[in-house]
């Protein structure tokens, strides 16, 4: 006879708060990674009961296919970075790497909200767009942003920005409610410069 698993306050007791932080953040990767795969699902169920197969005259088809894609990329998109957070050699990639620091941001937004952390995301990282990215740089700046929410603690805010030096890259705005604001460098491990 198996053990029963053990409740979500059974864990959430038995864990620190830093492991907290990690495991919310991949339960937010595999969940956007099923709501992906969901909304395609369901754009290309509603595509083929629209029309007779072969066809492409429906109005929405373009809608449908559009909205399937989307789900598809944000659903490749979180498993890469699962895979990234998880050390899986992954070959390097030649997109742009701001659709998936979007979706670093959308995961620590939500880690944020359960941590009682102010999330803030700039979107600034134009000078970015030409950048590829590896699976160890997506798994350091998403390790890096739960070390920041972490550092902030309740009442805190976090905030991801690129970096005013040369090159531009990412960087964590800190600003804990009591104490000095700091900076998380995900390219610097054991980064916390003082402002």
């Amino acid at each position: 006879m198996s053990s029963p698993k053990p409740s979500a306050s059974d864990r959430s007791a038995s864990s620190s708060p830093k492991a907290d932080g990690s495991v919310t953040a991949l339960r937010e990767l595999v969940h956007r990674a099923k709501g992906g795969m969901n909304n395609a699902a369901i754009s290309l169920e509603l595509l083929e009961s629209s029309f007779p197969m072969g066809t492409a005259r429906t109005p929405d088809f373009g809608w449908l296919v559009t909205s399937a894609l989307r789900g598809l990329a944000q659903a490749a998109r979180s498993v890469h970075l699962l895979a990234a957070a998880s050390a899986l050699p992954l070959p390097v990639s030649d997109d742009s790497i701001r659709p998936s620091v979007a979706d670093i941001a959308a995961v620590l937004s939500a880690a944020c909200r359960r941590a009682n952390v102010t999330f803030e995301h700039r979107g600034d990282e134009h000078g970015m767009e030409a950048d590829t990215h590896e699976a160890e740089r997506l798994a350091s700046i998403l390790a890096a942003g739960v070390h920041a929410i972490d550092r902030a603690g309740a009442g805190g805010r976090v905030c991801l920005r690129c970096s005013v030096e040369s090159p531009a890259h990412l960087v964590y705005e800190v600003a804990p409610q009591a104490g000095s604001a700091f900076i998380v460098d995900p390219g610097k491990p054991g980064s916390a410069a003082v402002r």
